[in-house]
């Protein structure tokens, strides 16, 4: 089990899918994002992250300029940024 704070000035619970509008709806992807700055840190994902230009229009309308996350591979940690 971990526990781990979140101190960004900007939290938000994404959920994202083909079927996802409105909350309520079915989703494919979970997640928690942190926004620090123009940089956004998707964080605790569970799910598929397939609706990337729905991410990125989104990231873009908060100001986002950068996007990051990690995924394990093989029990290896994977970073991964996405200019938006």
């Amino acid at each position: 089990m971990t526990l781990e704070p979140i101190e960004a000035p900007a939290v938000y619970l994404l959920r994202s899918g083909p079927l996802h509008q409105r909350h309520g709806d079915p989703y494919t992807l979970a997640a928690v994002v942190e926004v620090v700055g123009d940089v956004a840190e998707i964080k605790g994902a569970t799910g598929r992250l397939m609706e990337i230009p729905a991410i990125r229009a989104e990231m873009k309308r908060l100001g986002v300029r950068q996007v990051r996350w990690q995924r394990s591979v093989a029990g290896e940690m994977i970073l991964h940024t996405m200019e938006v």
